[in-house]
């Protein structure tokens, strides 16, 4: 799988995967040289590099409606998929979905070889090959309170 092939699909609602942790329906917003764009209701914009995409499915009209949102949606225009990572240093960054290999933290540094995260009192190191999704900041949700009229953010766990 390769650019030009999701260049037809921009715009378009589309299942990346097939199931699992790294299987996410949502928007393409993009194809780069090494890496898409897809965004999603829960996690936002998530980057996958093409060596980790295994399977696309393209939804049928009205599955997935994002018209209002397409433009007003913020992209990292990266090609390559380590400078995109740069990008980001002294970002909040999550990779990967889920299962043992999810992480967040401060990126700190990336590279062809490995990613550095900074994690509470821990310096993590992971293999850049092996990142199969990234995305950046942290999400909030709003909350309400039961006993008032007012709502307040915490942090998506």
């Amino acid at each position: 799988m390769n650019k030009e092939l999701f260049s037809v699909f921009v715009g378009k609602g589309v299942r990346i995967g097939r199931g699992g942790h790294e299987s996410k329906e949502g928007l393409l917003l993009g194809a780069f040289g090494t890496h898409i764009a897809l965004f999603t209701e829960t996690d936002g914009v998530i980057y996958f590099p093409y060596s980790h995409v295994k399977s696309l499915t393209s939804f049928a009209k009205g599955k997935l409606s994002y018209d209002e949102m397409f433009n007003t949606i913020e992209l990292l225009p990266n090609e390559n998929f380590v400078d995109l990572l740069n990008s980001q240093c002294r970002q909040w960054v999550k990779i990967n979905r889920g299962g043992h290999d999810k992480i967040e933290g401060i990126l700190l540094d990336a590279n062809h070889e490995y990613v550095e995260i900074s994690l509470n009192d821990e310096l993590v190191y992971i293999a850049t090959y092996h990142i199969k999704s990234v995305s950046f900041g942290e999400k909030f949700e709003v909350y309400e309170r039961s006993n008032t009229t007012s709502q307040t953010l915490r942090r998506r766990k």
